[in-house]
Order: C-alpha cells, then sequence, then structure tokens
C-alpha cells in the first residue's frame, strides 16, 4: 500500500475543509476528483507535510507524512498547481540543482528531458519557455531519481487540449515502461480517464468513494442506449424509456422486438445508438447517490 489515510481532519478556523476523510492508494495511477473547493489541494498538501491536520492520520509507505516527511520526501515527486521557476536560469541549470539535492547521477537529467520532451530546450532560459514546455520541466524534476511515487497537483490546468494529451500520455509511459505510480489531482476528468485505472471521489471535503474505476462503473453507472425515430412518443409508450431532447433514453437490452414492431408499423428509425458511461457520468452518480 502507497497510502493510507484515516479519518483526515482539518479546519481552517471554523471552516472544516476535510470532514474525516478515509482512502488508500495501491500501485498505479490514481485520480483525486472533485470539483474546485472540494478539498484536494488540502489533502495533497498535508500528504507532503506542508500543513497539519486537525485530526486523523496519513502514511506514505508505512510512515507517517508529519514524523517521517523527510524520509518520504526522498522517495516521491511532485509537481504543485501553478509552480514557478526560475526565468533567469536554463532548463539544465535548474534540473542541476533539483538532481544536486536529489543527490542523483546527473546523466539522469538528459534521460528525463529526453523523456518529457525537452530536451533540445535544456540550454535555454525558462523564461523563454511556453506554458506547455514549463510544465514538461515541472514533470521532468518531480521524475529525477526515479522516484516510488509522484503526486502532481493540477498539472494540465495551463495546458491546451493537445497540450494535456501529450502530457498525460508521457505519465501513462512512465508508468508502463518503469513502473513509477501517480497520484494526480485534478478537476478535469475528460482527459484524466485516459490514463488512470482508480480514482478517489471528493466533495465537499468527504471521500464519497475509491477504488477501481471498471469496479465503480459497474457499482454506479449502466450503459444506456439512445434512439432518434420519426415518432418518439411512440417508442416510449411501446418499449418504455424516457424522452428528452428529442431522443429516447432506454436502460435496458430487451427492447429490440417491440421497436421493430413499431418499425413495421411506419416508425422511421434515424438513430439508435449504445452509450457507454465516462469519467464524468460516473463521478455525477457517485456525487448523486451520495446525496
Amino acid at each position: 500500500m502507497l497510502i493510507e489515510v484515516g479519518n483526515l481532519v482539518k479546519f481552517f478556523r471554523n471552516i472544516e475543509a476535510l470532514k474525516g476523510i478515509d482512502f488508500t492508494m495501491n500501485k498505479g495511477i490514481y485520480g483525486l476528483i472533485g470539483p474546485n473547493g472540494a478539498g484536494k489541494s488540502t489533502t495533497i498538501k498535508i500528504l507532503l507535510d506542508l500543513i497539519k491536520p486537525s485530526y486523523g492520520e496519513a502514511y506514505i509507505f508505512g510512515m507517517d507524512c508529519q514524523k517521517d516527511s523527510f524520509e518520504i520526501k526522498k522517495r516521491i515527486g511532485v509537481l504543485h498547481e501553478n509552480s514557478r521557476f526560475p526565468g533567469r536560469v536554463t532548463g539544465r541549470e535548474f534540473l542541476e540543482y533539483v538532481g544536486k539535492l536529489k543527490d542523483i547521477d546527473l546523466d539522469d537529467i538528459e534521460r528525463k528531458a529526453e523523456a518529457v520532451g525537452i530536451k533540445n530546450a535544456l540550454d535555454r532560459k525558462i523564461e523563454e519557455y511556453s506554458a506547455g514546455m514549463m510544465q514538461r520541466i515541472g514533470l521532468a524534476q518531480s521524475l529525477l531519481g526515479d522516484p516510488e511515487l509522484v503526486i502532481l497537483d493540477e498539472p494540465t490546468s495551463n495546458l491546451d487540449p493537445l497540450g494535456r494529451m501529450e502530457f498525460l500520455e508521457i505519465i501513462k509511459k512512465f508508468n508502463r515502461e518503469n513502473g513509477t505510480n501517480f497520484l494526480i489531482c485534478t478537476h478535469i476528468l475528460s482527459e484524466l480517464e485516459r490514463v488512470c485505472d482508480s480514482i478517489i471521489v471528493i466533495n465537499n471535503g468527504k471521500v464519497l468513494d475509491y477504488g477501481k474505476i471498471e469496479n465503480m462503473m459497474k457499482k454506479y453507472c449502466r450503459t444506456y442506449y439512445r434512439i432518434k425515430s420519426s415518432d418518439n412518443r411512440k417508442i416510449v409508450e411501446r418499449i418504455g424509456g424516457e424522452l428528452k431532447n428529442d431522443y429516447v433514453y432506454v436502460y435496458n437490452k430487451d427492447f429490440l422486438y417491440n421497436l421493430m414492431e413499431c418499425v413495421k408499423e411506419g416508425v422511421t428509425l434515424y438513430s439508435l445508438e449504445e452509450i457507454k458511461p465516462d469519467l464524468e457520468y460516473l463521478f455525477k452518480k457517485i456525487i448523486e447517490v451520495s446525496g
């Protein structure tokens, strides 16, 4: 087990930001997901010993995040939200500085720079970097020394759609080829589904559920069908379902015979689609079920 959190509570004066959250993280790529203000960044800061919890426990690698933070930080990499880098030094100089702090082989800088796609920009000053290159050098420094766990807080928030896709592909590659584990804190769910195998859902300071995406899909969601025809009302009368925005939504598979009967009776079928739930739909269902 990489991370274990138990009954974690955090007050900021009279505001309860975390309300006794519990979750565990095993190997893989996990997404810590929730809307802005849900408690994601507060959780990350407690894990990194940047702030103290009011109550509760948090462990990484079985070590206490407060008492053993120095030892923990030797084995993890971090990219903070809205990270700032020294603009007047080159990318190489910055990574060499980080490398010396981590006491690693400086050859690793070339390897990580190439892996994240900034090798050709290492000798340029960081102030000349685009937003995408800034995030890449941030990812490179978090990967120096091949940490067992990398924590990324809103890593794609300043990137365009193509940049986000490329960034997440790099993460996926490191997990696949190096076995690097990632905890990605984000509210952008559409891209996260491309790389994560597990999620932790947090809202209003509470962890609502966590686990493998595949298992949670089975628990909360179901495949449904969307039909458009020349007479949607007749379709609903015959096979059931829900009429919404010029479509009939059907939530069971036992409708094809009755649908074909409608067609034989003169109803023109324009479209029949099988809709599989995505991560955004799953998140909404968990929020809905949790009240």
